[in-house]
């Protein structure tokens, strides 16, 4: 309790240590210009990449997709998905640079902040949709959670804790 209660900042070799070796944890969080600024750490390596974005714009991506999800929750068969805001908001958060080394985990841990912490991260698409996507269509659309698992560990306190605990 008291680890999650006043969690100490963790070192990046712990962080390492901690992570399984097929995962990745992604540490992304929006800075007040508008930029966007996402830590890649696996067990060998870590990346960094900041990506210049309008101002508002990730408040606006943000909002389009939760509406979309919120409308389809209400009428599936006609509310089309935002698969527009889908892939910018995951293009924000992992730039090609760091997506073709995010891909390599099995698991994506991610700890997001600010708007990004109201995202459902595995509703991002990873590539551009033709086309509105709205009932069977989306099916065939390429998303986030297709390609990997995706994870939001309570805390960075806690990563590794379970398997301490079991072993």
């Amino acid at each position: 309790y008291a680890r999650l209660a006043r969690p100490e900042p963790r070192r990046l070799a712990d962080v390492q240590v901690a992570l399984a070796p097929n995962a990745a944890l992604l540490v992304t969080t929006p800075m007040p210009s508008g930029d966007v600024i996402s830590l890649l750490v696996t067990r060998n390596e870590a990346f960094g990449v900041t990506v210049a974005l309008p101002p508002r714009a990730l408040v606006g991506w943000t909002t389009r997709l939760r509406d979309s999800i919120d409308k389809a929750l209400t009428d599936p068969a006609s509310s089309p998905y935002d698969s527009e805001a889908a892939y910018r908001l995951f293009t924000a958060i992992l730039p090609p640079s760091l997506d073709r080394k995010a891909r390599r985990a099995e698991t994506l841990l991610v700890q997001a902040g600010g708007v990004l912490a109201s995202v459902p991260l595995a509703a991002l698409l990873t590539r551009p949709s033709t086309g509105i996507l709205r009932g069977t269509a989306l099916r065939d659309a390429s998303w986030l959670i297709r390609r990997q698992a995706v994870a939001r560990p309570i805390s960075l306190a806690t990563l590794g804790a379970e398997a301490a605990v079991r072993g």
